[in-house]
């Protein structure tokens, strides 16, 4: 199984998104143990599946449907996922090439972040994953130690773009030729835009098109 199609689409994201409403870890588990046997692409089952539904999940709390306790269950469950894959992800050959993961600075989710920082590991490449509340000054501080080839910053809310533009802003600094990747679901409505002002920010829409520009 190499991607989900239809009409499985429907059925599998359907039935997994179902588990995570009910808070049902071990249901989760066992779907993602058998796709995974069954020869998912790791990319595909974060992309089409985890993040698919971690979306329909945000939806329903978006329109007061859920409680935000539930939706923050889904998302716990759905990170405790990720360690089945690891043993996928390590197997690659190092292409010694180095990246730098991290979020906004009042950025409190994670997990897209994570799953690009596996992403990048599964491509052979060294992921520093720096995770939620990094101040600005500490990134810049991991970066000069480090010397990265790659940035990549994550944004899940519309609400903090101002602290995406400031982190870009300070990192050029020092770093003014460093590549930075941008990505998240705040660019679901938009704002691609406000990266046009800076070179060498290239928005990610997609863990697909990650993997397409560190091969580029």
């Amino acid at each position: 199984m190499n991607q989900l199609t239809a009409p499985d689409t429907g059925e599998i994201l359907s039935r997994f998104t179902t588990y995570l409403l009910a808070g049902d870890r071990q249901g989760c588990r066992a779907m993602t143990e058998e796709l995974l046997k069954n020869g998912m692409p790791v990319p595909t089952l974060y992309q089409e599946l985890f993040q698919h539904a971690l979306y329909r999940i945000g939806e329903l709390w978006e329109q007061n449907k859920i409680s935000v306790a539930r939706e923050h269950i889904a998302t716990a469950i759905v990170e405790s996922l990720l360690a089945l894959t690891y043993p996928l992800i390590c197997n690659a050959d190092p292409t010694g090439k180095r990246v730098v993961v991290a979020c906004t600075p009042t950025e409190l989710h994670q997990l897209g972040a994570r799953m690009v920082a596996d992403i990048l590991e599964m491509n052979g490449w060294d992921s520093h994953f720096l995770g939620t509340t990094t101040n600005t000054t500490g990134l810049i501080h991991h970066l000069q130690e480090l010397q990265p080839h790659l940035l990549c910053l994550s944004l899940s809310t519309q609400m903090a773009f101002s602290d995406l533009l400031a982190t870009i802003r300070q990192v050029r600094g020092p770093f003014p030729d460093l590549p930075i990747a941008v990505g998240g679901q705040a660019f679901r409505w938009g704002g691609i835009e406000h990266l046009e002002q800076f070179s060498g920010v290239h928005y990610v829409s997609s863990l697909t098109r990650l993997e397409e520009l560190i091969k580029q």
